[in-house]
């Protein structure tokens, strides 16, 4: 049996736990996005006019944006936030992905 590997199981750990790998949008390239082992988690919003997604390593969660047109802009990095544990990765997430409120709501 083959063993998978870091990001096959960072993407089962993230889907088992309801969130959605990919995009905000549709950008189709990765000019600027950080190397190494990692998955892409879908938010469901973007702090720019342009496509937003959480890179999930090993031991960070980075929030990369990227600027209409895509084909002219990389993605940078926005945040970068550690974790130690599973309980840890998932209080970041559910932090980044969904768009904060404010006290009114």
């Amino acid at each position: 049996m083959k063993a998978s590997s870091v990001s096959d199981q960072i993407r089962e750990f993230l889907t088992q736990n309801g969130f959605q790998t990919g995009f905000f949008c549709c950008c189709q390239h990765t000019e600027g996005m950080p190397k190494g082992e990692g998955v892409c988690v879908k938010p469901s919003w973007s702090p720019v006019d342009g496509d937003h997604t959480l890179m999930v390593t090993p031991t960070e969660v980075i929030q990369l944006t990227i600027r209409c047109p895509y084909n002219f802009n990389e993605w940078s990095v926005r945040s970068r936030q550690g974790y130690n544990n599973p309980g840890e990765l998932l209080s970041a997430l559910n932090k980044l992905v969904k768009q904060s409120e404010g006290c009114w709501a």
